[in-house]
Formats: structure tokens, C-alpha cells, sequence
């Protein structure tokens, strides 16, 4: 009979002992738990953002697939006086000098200038025309045509003028440029 109870005795201690391992497994962890856990996490975290990604230069791209660019070795050896930034790259349009940036300043006010002369010499024609016509006693222009021609002549001047003051203005603009243009 003392083994009999010995035994239930066992089998109760094991099935509680059983049955409450299972439900401690299941429950949720402690607020300490969980503070090792984000700790670990965040030393987790802050070691892959110390590991650094490898930054691809345009020196490695232009080596191609494969190869191993060093661009120490690869680059050409620098000029006594020569800064590295005032040599541009390679397939890159180097900036324009002063001289350049002058010259393209003078060929625009220039080009301008000659439009401007072009336009008085076609009003002039226009209003040498109306004056040849005016002029002319075989015709006898009176009325709405005289007073026509009159104001185109008129017309003509002013418009004269104003190509004058362009002229003069880009003259100006082209002395604060530092070019010379020629009128």
C-alpha cells in the first residue's frame, strides 16, 4: 500500500510538475525581460550601422564590372602647381574662362546691335519710298493717301529713334560687359 501511494504521490508531483511548466512557458515576459531584449536589440541595431554599405565612386563605375578600381593607383600623378579641381573630368564640359564667358557677351550684344542696325535701314527704305512718292507732281497725291504716307514718314522717325536708343542702351550694356562692340 506504500508503494501505491508512493506512486500516485510521484505521478501527482509530476503531472503538477508538468503542467505547470508548460503554463510559466506561456506567459508573457517580465518588463526586465523585456529591457535585456531592447537592449540587445539596440546593441544589435548600432553594430549594423557601424558596418558601413561600400560607397561605389564614379571611378569604381567607370572601371567596370569586376574590376578592382583603386583609384590611388589609377589616378595620373598630379602636376607641381596643379589643383585637383581645376582639372575637370573626364566626358564633363569644363567651365568657361572669362575670356570665353567675354567673347560669347560681345557676339550676343553685337548680334543684337546688328539687328537693330538692320531694322533702320528697312524703315529707311520704307520711308524713302513714301517720300519718293510724295515728291513725285506727276501723281498729285492729296487726301487720305498724302496724310498716310505723312504719318508712315512720321511713323518712320520715331521708330528710327527708338532704334537709336536700343543701340545706345546695348552700347552701354556691352561698356559695363568690358567689350567692345562696333556700331
Amino acid at each position: 500500500m506504500k508503494s501505491s501511494r508512493v506512486a500516485v504521490v510521484l505521478l501527482a508531483s509530476t503531472f503538477c510538475a508538468g503542467s505547470v511548466a508548460p503554463v510559466l512557458a506561456f506567459q508573457e515576459p517580465s518588463l526586465a525581460e523585456l529591457a535585456k531584449q531592447e537592449k540587445k536589440r539596440r546593441k544589435a541595431a548600432a553594430a549594423a550601422a557601424e558596418k558601413k554599405t561600400p560607397t561605389i565612386t564614379e571611378h569604381e563605375l567607370r572601371a567596370g564590372p569586376g574590376a578592382t578600381a583603386n583609384p590611388v593607383a589609377d589616378a595620373p600623378a598630379a602636376q607641381p602647381g596643379a589643383s585637383p579641381a581645376a582639372s575637370p573630368a573626364p566626358g564633363a564640359t569644363p567651365e568657361k574662362t572669362d575670356e570665353e564667358l567675354r567673347a560669347e557677351k560681345q557676339a550676343d550684344i553685337q548680334k543684337r546691335i546688328d539687328e537693330q542696325k538692320a531694322r533702320m535701314d528697312k524703315v529707311r527704305q520704307v520711308m524713302a519710298d513714301a517720300q519718293t512718292e510724295l515728291n513725285d507732281l506727276a501723281n498729285q497725291t492729296f487726301g487720305g493717301r498724302r496724310a498716310a504716307l505723312m504719318k508712315l514718314i512720321d511713323d518712320g522717325n520715331a521708330e528710327l529713334a527708338a532704334c537709336e536708343a536700343r543701340i545706345a542702351d546695348l552700347e552701354e550694356e556691352a561698356r559695363r560687359a568690358a567689350v567692345r562692340v562696333s556700331r
